[in-house]
């Protein structure tokens, strides 16, 4: 049996992390492995039954409610090897089992997982269950966006909120948002809040 291995995709909106799951799964398809694409049913932005980045590649997904689901799909399709899932801030850490602990299984597994999410909220502060799954991964791919702040263009590791937050849980903002809602920015200008 081989080790599992967790890689983690992050950064703000708009930075590339859904394409650069996709880039990366369109790599397994090539090589003839087999894999899986989890979907949070939450995130229903773009399609209900694909993973689509904002920049229209998609992919079809299985669509979960919770971590057990993804576990339960694994028990029935055990010749899958590679596990990816997108937006896994979106998975609460109060689940039991939470998506850390299944992660963890998939790992001694010996599958290779491979997750994307926002590492902070519109707020700064790190998100949900990400700060967890970058401690625990074997790589962490850290990604920028373009800063959105007019006339400046230089790398953006923050998500800025347009609009007024309407849903919190734990401190950690909860609603889905395109760009309307948010936009990349470097530190500088998200500080400026306006």
């Amino acid at each position: 049996m081989k080790n599992g291995y967790l890689r983690v995709i992050c950064g703000p909106m708009f930075s590339g992390k859904t394409s650069e799951l996709l880039k990366r799964l369109e790599r397994l398809d090539y090589a003839n492995k087999k894999y899986v694409l989890f979907k949070p049913k939450f995130d229903d932005r773009y399609s209900k039954e694909e993973v689509v980045s904002h920049t229209n590649k998609s992919k079809k997904s299985v669509i979960v409610n919770n971590a057990q689901e993804m576990l339960d799909f694994l028990e029935e399709n055990k010749d899958v090897l590679y596990v990816a899932i997108d937006e896994t801030q979106f998975f609460k850490k109060s689940d039991k089992p939470n998506l850390i602990d299944i992660i963890l299984k998939m790992k001694a597994r010996g599958l290779d997982v491979m997750v994307n999410g926002l590492d902070l909220d519109s707020e700064g502060k790190p998100f949900s269950i990400m700060p967890d799954l970058m401690a625990l991964s074997d790589e962490v791919i850290k990604l920028k966006a373009v800063c959105m702040f007019p006339g400046c263009g230089a790398d953006a590791g923050m998500s800025y909120k347009k609009t007024k937050v309407q849903n919190k849980e734990s401190g950690n903002v909860v609603e889905l948002g395109e760009s309307d809602d948010y936009e990349a920015r470097c530190y500088l200008h998200w500080l400026l809040k306006d």
